[in-house]
């Protein structure tokens, strides 16, 4: 898989297959979760001999919530063949013989989801449909999602969870489950920044990347790395209210971006069938 900045990542993507960014994004300065009871709604999505690829978050008994590129297969040939994934569900460790284990009927990719067209990264979300319903315990639950009022304040502390890679350099993703602490961003000074860094590269992949308002941005403290991708951002409210999307490296001084799930949200409910 990929190695490198999420800028790298999208190269990838122009010139193999989008799903390369998957492997992106993971927990950096991060800490060892204590229990899976603490995020009971914390997935891993395994894909084929990549072993864990994403992250994800359940929504409900049937259908888990992760990022759009994760899944998205080369071109414009939709998503992966959910075939060969499968979801691990129930434990902070993934190799625990008592993790859960489901496999993947099929995967939603949202309809205005962008990849190379003209705003890359935009709606970036993704269902997994799972083949059986899980089974709800104090290791498996939903997440909270917001209400489209929810408020998200700028400075607020934000949790994200993942087991990706701890430092840029790993060459495997973590085994057991981490978090770190960032802080929510004024959306239009991360698009400000940016936009100026635009200047500091040669190539015109970075042209490509645009930060909107329908994205949460945020800095500070520890950061997302490669592959925790698709995982949940959560509030001082225990409200899943992002999904990771991207940023330029696992230790960069740019915001980091999350899809903000109050945009979202109607598709959420409707494509999973939440009552």
């Amino acid at each position: 898989m990929c190695r490198g900045s999420s800028i790298v990542i999208l190269f990838c993507s122009l010139v193999l297959f989008s799903n390369c960014d998957a492997k992106k994004l993971r927990i950096v300065d991060g800490v060892r979760v204590d229990s899976i009871k603490d995020y009971p709604f914390q997935a891993s999505l395994h894909y084929g001999l990549f072993g864990h690829l994403c992250g994800a978050s359940i929504i409900n008994k049937r259908y888990l919530l992760t990022a759009g590129h994760c899944v998205h297969a080369y071109g414009d040939e939709g998503p992966l063949d959910p075939e060969v994934a499968e979801v691990v569900v129930g434990t902070r460790v993934l190799s625990a013989p008592a993790a859960q284990r489901y496999g993947v009927e099929e995967f939603k990719l949202h309809p205005e989801f962008k990849t190379l067209e003209y705003k890359p990264y935009y709606a970036d979300l993704a269902l997994v449909k799972l083949k059986e319903d899980l089974e709800f315990n104090e290791k498996v639950q939903p997440a909270k999602l917001p209400e489209a009022d929810h408020e998200v304040e700028d400075k607020s502390t934000v949790t994200l969870i993942g087991w990706g890679y701890t430092t840029f350099n790993a060459n495997d993703s973590e085994n057991f489950l981490r978090y770190t602490k960032m802080q929510v961003y004024d959306n239009q000074k991360c698009r400000d920044e940016w936009r100026a860094s635009l200047n500091e590269y040669e190539s015109d992949i970075r042209l490509l990347i645009m930060v909107t308002k329908e994205m949460i941005c945020m800095k500070g403290g520890g950061n997302f790395c490669d592959g925790d991708s698709g995982g949940p951002v959560i509030d001082r409210d225990h409200v899943q209210i992002g999904v990771m999307s991207f940023n330029d490296d696992c230790g960069s001084q740019l915001p980091s971006i999350a899809t903000d799930l109050r945009v979202w949200r109607s598709w959420i409910i409707d494509a999973s069938k939440i009552e």
